[in-house]
Order: structure tokens, then C-alpha cells, then sequence
């Protein structure tokens, strides 16, 4: 089917901010909610305000980027506690448009303030910190991964898709999508608290 091979070119030679808006259309066509949902996931951002992130939604494990934690002062966290050391990597719950203005805009090394998680550190190593610093390589690999998924996801669909004889027209425009930070969980063992973080905004 002429749609389904549009989509998959698409998502191979595009942005993923272009290319799973034009996927989400065509995942419409088989009222196909899993499939949707992550699409809405990946592309509004893994936050509260997205209808899509259920209780039983965690940020998936390939949004994972190693970093470091800074003060305000710039002073980088070294963590010597080798049981600790899970602090040091972030799940990233912004939309792929963001993601991509990372790697293509960004500095080498992005700083970014997570309120939410800087208190759990602080409060369980005894330390003042504010932001965390991560790379834009480690982005291009999370960004890797998703297209990788979302091209598995096109192809593991193809039978329904022929079935179904569905039509979506894959314009040179799509949609924009705008996403809104949002709080993040916490629980009491350190493990567990960062564990929550990827599962639910705060007061779950």
C-alpha cells in the first residue's frame, strides 16, 4: 500500500516532529489505542498534561541519558557511593520536537533545572543541586531509539493496515505539537524515588 511505504520513508528520512504526526493520522484509521497513545507520548512529552500518561505509564527506559548534577554555583556532584550512582542518569520526558532542538541547536552539553528531582537528591545525599548536565550525543541516541521503535511499530502493523485499505494523505506540513513541563513523583528509598519519577506527576 502507497501509505504505508509513504510512512515508513518518512520516518526514516524526517524529523520525528514531522514524521509521527503524519503516523498518528494513520494510526487513527485502525482506532488503534496503544499504538496512538504512544505516538501522543513521544510526541506531547511524557507529562501529566497528556492525556496519554496513565498510572500505567513509565517514561520508557531508552529516554535514559547519564549526566551530572550541578549547584548554582556550577560545582559538579561527584557521587562516590557506587549504590548511588542511579542519581546520575535521567529518564527525559520532553516531546521529540524538544529533543530534536537539542541536538540541533543545542550546546554540546545541555543544563536543564528539574526542581522535582534536584530535591530528592538534595534531601537523600545532603547536598544543595539544581540542575543536571547531559550531552547532545546521549540525546541523538535516545532519539535513534525512538525512531527505531516507531519504524517497528509502522511495520508490525502493516497486515491491519492492508486489511483496513485505509487513505492518509502525508503532507510536506504537519501538525505542531506543544508540550508544558510538569511535576514529577516521589516516593521515600532513594531507588523507589527515582524509580517514581518515571511513572506519574506529583501526588500520585
Amino acid at each position: 500500500m502507497d501509505e504505508f511505504d509513504d510512512a515508513i520513508k518518512l520516518t526514516e528520512e524526517a524529523s520525528l516532529a514531522r514524521s509521527l504526526p503524519a503516523t498518528l493520522r494513520l494510526s487513527s484509521t485502525l482506532a488503534d489505542d496503544d499504538w496512538s497513545d504512544w505516538l501522543r507520548l513521544e510526541l506531547i512529552g511524557y507529562f501529566e498534561e497528556n492525556p496519554s500518561m496513565t498510572e500505567r505509564v513509565d517514561v520508557p527506559s531508552y529516554r535514559a541519558v547519564p549526566g551530572t548534577w550541578q549547584d548554582d554555583d556550577g560545582r559538579t556532584l561527584a557521587i562516590a557511593d557506587s549504590k548511588m550512582l542511579f542519581f546520575n542518569k535521567v529518564h527525559l520526558r520532553f516531546g521529540v520536537a524538544e529533543l530534536e532542538t537539542f541536538v540541533s541547536s543545542g550546546p554540546a552539553t545541555t543544563s536543564i533545572r528539574l526542581p522535582e528531582q534536584a530535591g530528592i537528591v538534595s534531601s537523600v545525599l545532603g547536598v544543595d543541586v539544581s540542575t543536571f548536565s547531559f550531552e547532545r550525543e546521549s540525546v541523538q541516541q535516545v532519539l535513534t531509539k525512538i525512531r527505531k521503535k516507531a519504524l517497528e511499530q509502522l511495520r508490525r502493523r502493516k497486515p491491519a493496515l492492508s486489511a483496513a485499505d485505509v487513505h492518509v494523505r502525508f503532507q510536506k506540513q504537519d501538525d505542531t505539537f506543544l508540550h508544558r513541563p510538569s511535576l514529577w513523583g516521589m516516593g521515600v528509598e532513594p531507588r523507589a524515588l527515582w524509580k517514581k519519577l518515571r511513572r506519574r506527576a506529583l501526588g500520585r
